[in-house]
Protein backbone atom coordinates (compact mmCIF):
# COMPACT_ATOMS: atom_id res chain seq x y z
CA UNK A 1 0.00 0.00 0.00
CA UNK A 2 1.32 3.44 -0.91
CA UNK A 3 2.33 5.57 2.08
CA UNK A 4 0.73 8.93 2.79
CA UNK A 5 3.90 10.81 1.82
CA UNK A 6 4.20 8.86 -1.44
CA UNK A 7 0.53 9.49 -2.19
CA UNK A 8 1.00 13.22 -1.67
CA UNK A 9 4.15 13.31 -3.78
CA UNK A 10 2.47 11.58 -6.73
CA UNK A 11 -0.60 13.78 -6.51
CA UNK A 12 1.39 17.00 -6.26
CA UNK A 13 3.50 15.98 -9.25
CA UNK A 14 0.38 15.23 -11.32
CA UNK A 15 -1.16 18.57 -10.36
CA UNK A 16 1.84 20.82 -10.85
CA UNK A 17 2.94 19.25 -14.14
CA UNK A 18 -0.54 19.09 -15.68
CA UNK A 19 -1.03 21.18 -18.83
CA UNK A 20 -4.52 21.90 -17.54
CA UNK A 21 -3.39 23.41 -14.24
CA UNK A 22 -4.56 26.96 -14.95
CA UNK A 23 -7.88 25.77 -16.33
CA UNK A 24 -8.33 23.67 -13.20
CA UNK A 25 -7.63 26.70 -11.01
CA UNK A 26 -10.18 28.70 -13.01
CA UNK A 27 -12.78 26.01 -12.46
CA UNK A 28 -12.04 24.83 -8.89
CA UNK A 29 -10.13 27.71 -7.31
CA UNK A 30 -6.93 27.21 -5.33
CA UNK A 31 -8.42 25.69 -2.15
CA UNK A 32 -8.35 22.00 -3.28
CA UNK A 33 -4.62 22.23 -4.01
CA UNK A 34 -3.96 24.02 -0.75
CA UNK A 35 -5.70 21.23 1.16
CA UNK A 36 -3.35 18.71 -0.47
CA UNK A 37 -0.36 20.70 0.75
CA UNK A 38 -1.37 20.07 4.37
CA UNK A 39 -0.49 16.40 3.88
CA UNK A 40 2.85 17.06 2.23
CA UNK A 41 6.21 17.84 3.85
CA UNK A 42 7.68 21.14 2.69
CA UNK A 43 10.47 19.35 0.84
CA UNK A 44 7.92 17.91 -1.58
CA UNK A 45 6.82 21.41 -2.55
CA UNK A 46 10.26 22.84 -3.33
CA UNK A 47 10.38 21.67 -6.98
CA UNK A 48 7.19 23.63 -7.64
CA UNK A 49 8.29 26.86 -5.95
CA UNK A 50 7.82 29.03 -9.03
CA UNK A 51 4.31 27.74 -9.68
CA UNK A 52 3.40 28.29 -6.03
CA UNK A 53 4.73 31.85 -6.05
CA UNK A 54 2.75 32.57 -9.23
CA UNK A 55 -0.44 31.48 -7.46
CA UNK A 56 -0.35 34.71 -5.46
CA UNK A 57 -1.74 36.55 -8.49
CA UNK A 58 -4.98 34.59 -8.19
CA UNK A 59 -5.97 36.36 -4.97
CA UNK A 60 -7.96 39.60 -5.07
CA UNK A 61 -8.95 42.08 -2.30
CA UNK A 62 -12.54 40.81 -2.27
CA UNK A 63 -14.50 38.35 -0.15
CA UNK A 64 -14.47 35.70 -2.89
CA UNK A 65 -10.96 36.55 -4.04
CA UNK A 66 -9.40 35.76 -0.66
CA UNK A 67 -10.78 32.22 -0.32
CA UNK A 68 -7.87 29.98 0.70
CA UNK A 69 -5.51 32.88 1.38
CA UNK A 70 -4.39 31.59 4.80
CA UNK A 71 -3.72 28.09 3.47
CA UNK A 72 -1.67 29.65 0.69
CA UNK A 73 0.48 31.51 3.23
CA UNK A 74 0.98 28.28 5.15
CA UNK A 75 2.10 26.50 1.97
CA UNK A 76 4.49 29.34 1.18
CA UNK A 77 5.89 29.11 4.71
CA UNK A 78 6.33 25.35 4.33
CA UNK A 79 8.74 26.01 1.45
CA UNK A 80 11.18 27.29 4.07
CA UNK A 81 14.54 28.46 2.75
CA UNK A 82 13.48 27.73 -0.85
CA UNK A 83 11.88 31.20 -0.77
CA UNK A 84 14.06 34.07 0.52
CA UNK A 85 12.71 35.58 3.74
CA UNK A 86 12.41 39.05 2.17
CA UNK A 87 10.32 37.69 -0.70
CA UNK A 88 8.06 35.70 1.62
CA UNK A 89 7.54 38.75 3.83
CA UNK A 90 6.62 40.91 0.82
CA UNK A 91 3.98 38.35 -0.19
CA UNK A 92 2.68 38.19 3.39
CA UNK A 93 2.26 41.96 3.61
CA UNK A 94 0.45 41.95 0.26
CA UNK A 95 -1.93 39.22 1.40
CA UNK A 96 -2.60 40.98 4.72
CA UNK A 97 -3.67 44.04 2.72
CA UNK A 98 -6.03 41.93 0.56
CA UNK A 99 -7.53 40.14 3.57
CA UNK A 100 -8.00 43.45 5.44
CA UNK A 101 -9.88 44.97 2.50
CA UNK A 102 -12.01 41.84 2.14
CA UNK A 103 -12.80 41.84 5.87
CA UNK A 104 -14.00 45.44 5.67
CA UNK A 105 -16.29 44.47 2.78
CA UNK A 106 -17.60 41.47 4.72
CA UNK A 107 -18.41 43.68 7.71
CA UNK A 108 -20.20 46.18 5.47
CA UNK A 109 -22.23 43.32 4.01
CA UNK A 110 -22.80 41.85 7.49
CA UNK A 111 -21.57 38.49 6.12
CA UNK A 112 -20.92 36.62 9.37
CA UNK A 113 -19.41 33.55 7.73
CA UNK A 114 -16.95 35.60 5.68
CA UNK A 115 -16.08 37.75 8.70
CA UNK A 116 -15.14 34.67 10.71
CA UNK A 117 -13.09 33.19 7.84
CA UNK A 118 -11.21 36.42 7.20
CA UNK A 119 -10.52 37.09 10.88
CA UNK A 120 -9.01 33.59 11.14
CA UNK A 121 -7.04 34.22 7.94
CA UNK A 122 -5.59 37.44 9.32
CA UNK A 123 -4.66 35.54 12.47
CA UNK A 124 -2.65 33.13 10.33
CA UNK A 125 -1.11 35.89 8.22
CA UNK A 126 -0.01 37.81 11.33
CA UNK A 127 1.26 34.71 13.15
CA UNK A 128 4.87 33.99 14.02
CA UNK A 129 4.77 31.09 11.56
CA UNK A 130 3.97 33.35 8.61
CA UNK A 131 6.73 35.70 9.75
CA UNK A 132 9.28 32.89 9.77
CA UNK A 133 9.50 32.79 13.57
CA UNK A 134 7.70 29.53 14.29
CA UNK A 135 9.37 26.11 14.20
CA UNK A 136 12.56 26.03 16.25
CA UNK A 137 11.51 29.27 17.96
CA UNK A 138 9.84 29.78 21.32
CA UNK A 139 6.38 28.24 21.20
CA UNK A 140 3.48 30.72 21.05
CA UNK A 141 2.11 30.99 24.56
CA UNK A 142 -1.32 29.67 25.47
CA UNK A 143 -3.36 30.98 28.38
CA UNK A 144 -5.17 28.12 30.07
CA UNK A 145 -8.41 29.00 31.84
CA UNK A 146 -9.07 25.55 33.35
CA UNK A 147 -7.19 22.26 33.45
CA UNK A 148 -7.87 18.87 35.02
CA UNK A 149 -7.11 15.18 34.80
CA UNK A 150 -8.73 12.10 36.34
CA UNK A 151 -7.51 13.16 39.78
CA UNK A 152 -8.96 16.67 39.71
CA UNK A 153 -7.98 20.25 38.92
CA UNK A 154 -4.45 21.17 37.83
CA UNK A 155 -2.56 24.39 38.48
CA UNK A 156 -0.74 25.22 35.22
CA UNK A 157 -1.90 28.44 33.54
CA UNK A 158 0.58 28.95 30.68
CA UNK A 159 3.16 26.94 28.76
CA UNK A 160 5.87 28.50 30.94
CA UNK A 161 4.49 26.46 33.83
CA UNK A 162 5.37 23.29 31.87
CA UNK A 163 8.97 24.16 30.97
CA UNK A 164 11.35 21.34 31.79
CA UNK A 165 8.94 18.83 30.26
CA UNK A 166 8.40 17.83 26.65
CA UNK A 167 4.85 18.94 25.91
CA UNK A 168 2.61 17.27 23.33
CA UNK A 169 -0.36 19.55 22.58
CA UNK A 170 -3.39 17.78 21.14
CA UNK A 171 -5.93 20.33 19.85
CA UNK A 172 -9.39 18.72 19.98
CA UNK A 173 -13.08 19.15 20.89
CA UNK A 174 -15.93 16.91 22.07
CA UNK A 175 -17.79 17.55 18.80
CA UNK A 176 -14.87 16.25 16.69
CA UNK A 177 -15.33 12.60 15.70
CA UNK A 178 -11.75 12.06 14.44
CA UNK A 179 -10.47 13.54 17.71
CA UNK A 180 -12.44 11.05 19.77
CA UNK A 181 -11.36 8.20 17.49
CA UNK A 182 -7.70 9.08 18.18
CA UNK A 183 -8.02 8.71 21.97
CA UNK A 184 -6.67 5.11 22.04
CA UNK A 185 -3.50 6.32 20.29
CA UNK A 186 -3.03 9.13 22.79
CA UNK A 187 -3.63 6.71 25.67
CA UNK A 188 -0.99 4.41 24.21
CA UNK A 189 1.46 7.32 23.97
CA UNK A 190 0.83 8.39 27.58
CA UNK A 191 1.30 4.85 28.86
CA UNK A 192 4.58 4.50 26.97
CA UNK A 193 6.12 7.65 28.45
CA UNK A 194 4.78 7.47 32.01
CA UNK A 195 6.40 8.56 34.29
CA UNK A 196 9.05 10.34 32.16
CA UNK A 197 9.22 14.08 31.55
CA UNK A 198 6.73 13.96 28.69
CA UNK A 199 3.24 15.37 29.16
CA UNK A 200 0.31 15.23 26.74
CA UNK A 201 -2.17 18.11 27.06
CA UNK A 202 -5.54 17.94 25.34
CA UNK A 203 -6.20 21.57 24.38
CA UNK A 204 -9.79 22.62 23.75
CA UNK A 205 -11.94 25.72 24.26
CA UNK A 206 -15.52 26.60 25.19
CA UNK A 207 -17.91 26.02 22.30
CA UNK A 208 -21.31 26.77 23.86
CA UNK A 209 -22.11 23.05 23.59
CA UNK A 210 -20.71 19.93 25.22
CA UNK A 211 -21.11 16.48 23.68
CA UNK A 212 -21.11 13.78 26.37
CA UNK A 213 -20.41 10.14 25.63
CA UNK A 214 -23.51 8.49 24.12
CA UNK A 215 -25.81 11.30 25.29
CA UNK A 216 -27.43 14.35 23.68
CA UNK A 217 -25.45 17.57 23.44
CA UNK A 218 -25.73 19.98 26.37
CA UNK A 219 -26.22 23.71 25.74
CA UNK A 220 -23.51 25.57 27.68
CA UNK A 221 -23.79 28.96 25.97
CA UNK A 222 -22.65 31.72 28.29
CA UNK A 223 -21.80 29.22 31.01
CA UNK A 224 -18.13 28.19 30.80
CA UNK A 225 -18.22 26.89 34.39
CA UNK A 226 -20.81 24.31 33.33
CA UNK A 227 -18.71 23.30 30.34
CA UNK A 228 -15.71 22.83 32.65
CA UNK A 229 -17.77 20.72 35.06
CA UNK A 230 -19.07 18.56 32.23
CA UNK A 231 -15.53 18.10 30.94
CA UNK A 232 -14.40 16.82 34.35
CA UNK A 233 -17.14 14.18 34.10
CA UNK A 234 -16.23 13.46 30.47
CA UNK A 235 -12.60 12.77 31.38
CA UNK A 236 -13.74 9.96 33.68
CA UNK A 237 -16.56 8.67 31.45
CA UNK A 238 -14.28 8.30 28.42
CA UNK A 239 -11.22 7.17 30.35
CA UNK A 240 -8.91 10.01 29.33
CA UNK A 241 -5.51 9.47 30.96
CA UNK A 242 -3.93 12.84 30.10
CA UNK A 243 -4.73 16.38 31.26
CA UNK A 244 -7.41 18.36 29.43
CA UNK A 245 -7.13 22.16 29.36
CA UNK A 246 -9.40 24.93 28.11
CA UNK A 247 -7.48 27.68 26.35
CA UNK A 248 -8.57 31.31 26.23
CA UNK A 249 -7.97 31.29 22.47
CA UNK A 250 -10.23 29.19 20.27
CA UNK A 251 -9.07 25.61 19.65
CA UNK A 252 -8.78 26.51 15.94
CA UNK A 253 -5.75 28.50 17.00
CA UNK A 254 -4.01 30.53 14.28
CA UNK A 255 -0.88 30.86 16.43
CA UNK A 256 -0.31 27.13 15.84
CA UNK A 257 -1.68 27.13 12.27
CA UNK A 258 -4.60 24.97 13.40
CA UNK A 259 -6.97 24.83 10.42
CA UNK A 260 -8.68 21.62 11.52
CA UNK A 261 -8.60 19.16 14.40
CA UNK A 262 -7.15 16.90 15.64
CA UNK A 263 -3.83 18.72 15.38
CA UNK A 264 -0.67 17.98 17.37
CA UNK A 265 2.27 20.20 18.23
CA UNK A 266 5.38 19.11 20.16
CA UNK A 267 7.37 21.51 22.34
CA UNK A 268 10.76 20.66 23.80
CA UNK A 269 11.80 21.06 27.44
CA UNK A 270 13.13 24.58 26.80
CA UNK A 271 9.78 25.76 25.44
CA UNK A 272 10.81 25.64 21.76
CA UNK A 273 8.26 24.47 19.20
CA UNK A 274 9.87 21.55 17.36
CA UNK A 275 7.03 19.89 15.44
CA UNK A 276 3.59 21.04 14.35
CA UNK A 277 0.59 19.91 12.35
CA UNK A 278 0.93 16.21 13.23
CA UNK A 279 -2.01 13.82 13.47
CA UNK A 280 -2.44 11.71 16.65
CA UNK A 281 -3.08 8.63 14.52
CA UNK A 282 0.30 8.78 12.80
CA UNK A 283 2.21 5.51 13.38
CA UNK A 284 3.34 5.00 16.98
CA UNK A 285 6.97 4.53 15.98
CA UNK A 286 7.00 7.86 14.14
CA UNK A 287 5.63 9.73 17.13
CA UNK A 288 8.05 8.14 19.59
CA UNK A 289 11.00 8.77 17.28
CA UNK A 290 10.31 12.51 17.40
CA UNK A 291 9.80 12.57 21.16
CA UNK A 292 12.72 10.24 21.95
CA UNK A 293 15.08 12.56 20.08
CA UNK A 294 14.02 15.42 22.34
CA UNK A 295 14.58 13.30 25.45
CA UNK A 296 18.07 12.43 24.24
CA UNK A 297 18.79 16.15 23.77
CA UNK A 298 17.99 16.54 27.47
CA UNK A 299 20.47 13.82 28.31
CA UNK A 300 17.70 11.42 29.27
CA UNK A 301 17.16 7.83 28.21
CA UNK A 302 13.89 7.19 26.34
CA UNK A 303 11.76 4.27 27.50
CA UNK A 304 12.33 1.00 25.62
CA UNK A 305 10.19 0.24 22.62
CA UNK A 306 7.16 -1.99 23.26
CA UNK A 307 7.98 -5.70 23.12
CA UNK A 308 5.09 -6.44 20.76
CA UNK A 309 4.65 -4.39 17.59
CA UNK A 310 1.66 -2.07 17.62
CA UNK A 311 -1.25 -2.94 15.37
CA UNK A 312 -1.32 -1.35 11.96
CA UNK A 313 -2.87 2.09 12.26
CA UNK A 314 -5.29 3.48 9.68
CA UNK A 315 -4.18 6.57 7.84
CA UNK A 316 -5.76 9.84 8.99
CA UNK A 317 -8.80 10.97 7.06
CA UNK A 318 -7.87 13.04 4.03
CA UNK A 319 -9.74 15.23 1.63
CA UNK A 320 -10.19 13.70 -1.80
CA UNK A 321 -8.68 15.92 -4.48
CA UNK A 322 -8.47 14.98 -8.12
CA UNK A 323 -5.69 16.06 -10.41
CA UNK A 324 -6.53 18.77 -12.96
CA UNK A 325 -8.18 17.55 -16.12
CA UNK A 326 -9.13 19.17 -19.39
CA UNK A 327 -12.01 21.65 -19.04
CA UNK A 328 -15.39 20.20 -19.91
CA UNK A 329 -17.24 21.92 -22.74
CA UNK A 330 -20.70 23.09 -21.90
Amino acid sequence: MRSGASWCGCLLRRIFTSPYLNAWFDREGVRPLLQVYQRAPGGMLAPYKDVILAMESRFKPTIEGTDGIALYMMMLTALGDAVPAEQREAVRVHLVDFATQALAAARTANDGRAIGRLERALGILDSSASKGEFLNHEAPDIEFLWAADQNGLLEFKTLDDLKGKIVVLDFWATWCGPCIASFPKLKELCAHYAPTDVVVIGVTSCHDHHYPKAKPAVDTKGNPALEHTLMAEYIKDVGITWPIAFSKADVINPSYEVMGIPHIAIIDAKGVLRHNGLHPSMPFAQKTKLIDALLVEQGKTPPPAPLAPAQAEPAPKRETVTAPSAPVSK
